[in-house]
């Protein structure tokens, strides 16, 4: 064994693993300077915004039968993926915390629309779910093509799946409080329809009584 470091469950942890950068989530340093750590593959699944897109929104419709069918919706969903795609792989390259990123505008209008429309909640939900999972196959993918070293792959899909899991428990509470806003919205509006009838429609009944 090599001065300074010490064997855990079969691997060598260096003295310098005990040295964080000051991010949201902590990276070793040498993350940082050996093949540019999760940067590399961030940029690659960048240039490939445009697949990566398409692929989580054919997921989607196949796996969510609620989301298919309105052209309107998913001209809206694709401009929601590719906003929450580009803004997560934006924070990781950066090393920008969770919680400084601004929600995608499109991602937040999907939500309202799919509230509007009376699609379920639960849709919503399990779409960033499984789009989460489509973009971290994607990584995997992009992991082995790049031939890395087996320990620091392991240690960049860490990072990259600890930050992407971040945001999409703080992107999923973005849109659901949009949701429910907007679904509470909607079904005051028409309470309110409703109650502004009832003197009219009681003063029918009344005169038609008297008749």
């Amino acid at each position: 064994m090599k001065s300074g470091g010490s064997h855990c469950l079969g691997r060598t942890v260096h003295p310098t693993n005990q040295h964080y950068h000051p991010v949201l989530l902590d990276v070793p340093r040498r993350l940082l300077s050996v093949h540019g750590g999760p940067k590399p593959l961030v940029d690659r699944l960048s240039d490939r915004l445009a697949d990566a897109t398409s692929a989580v929104q054919k997921t989607l419709e196949l796996e969510i039968g609620e989301l298919r069918g309105d052209p309107q919706l998913l001209d809206l969903m694709h401009a929601s993926v590719e906003g929450n795609i580009a803004t997560v792989l934006h924070a990781i390259h950066h090393n920008i915390p969770i919680e400084r990123v601004e929600s995608p505008t499109a991602a937040l209008e999907y939500a309202r629309r799919l509230a509007q429309r009376g699609v379920p909640a639960n849709a919503l939900v399990r779409a960033y779910r499984i789009a989460h999972k489509v973009v971290l196959d994607m990584m995997v993918e992009g992991i082995q093509e790049v031939d890395a070293d087996p320990a620091l792959g392991l240690d960049v899909f860490g990072r990259i799946a600890a930050v992407s899991f971040r945001y999409i428990d703080w992107i999923s509470q973005q849109v659901v409080e949009v949701y429910e806003a907007n679904r509470t919205g909607g079904w005051k509006t028409a309470a309110a329809s409703v109650t502004s009838e009832l003197p009219r429609f009681s003063k029918a009944v009344t005169s038609t009584s008297t008749r």
